[in-house]
């Protein structure tokens, strides 16, 4: 019977062990400004929690039938220090997504703002001037 739930555990913990190994794909991934693979990335996080959430309703059901051989089992030592660390890593990705993204809008800012103070470009785009010119004839 114990085995049953070692196994469900060993499973589990496979699982874990792959997330945070995903999570470091895409934290290499975001370190160096890669977007071409983070659809993919997310879509096979998506996947693998979705699965975790399954894995743990199970063994959760194991351990309230027996809850006596549940504390027993080492293995969820490991399972649980690898829920911490796919946490932090997910918590830092995140972390390094809000710097991109502050970086990415404070770019965008200055230059529409900057457009829009000095007149740089006109409405389809074109480069204008603020300071109009005469030849020296003229002036």
């Amino acid at each position: 019977m114990e085995q049953a739930y070692v196994q469900l555990v060993e499973r589990e913990t496979f699982e874990w062990n792959t997330l945070v190994n995903l999570l470091r794909v895409e934290q290499a991934a975001l370190q160096l400004g890669d977007i071409s693979n983070l659809a993919h990335i997310s879509n096979s996080k998506l996947e693998l929690v979705r699965s975790l959430d399954r894995m743990a309703e199970e063994r959760e059901k194991w351990q309230s039938q027996h809850p006596t051989q549940a504390a027993a089992v080492k293995s969820m030592k490991t399972l649980l220090e690898l829920r911490e660390t796919a946490r932090t890593l997910n918590q830092q990705n995140g972390t390094l997504i809000d710097r991109r993204l502050h970086a990415v809008r404070k770019a965008v800012d200055i230059l529409l703002g900057s457009a829009r103070k000095q007149n740089v470009y006109d409405q389809e785009g074109q480069l204008t001037s603020r300071h109009s010119y005469q030849p020296l004839s003229a002036a």
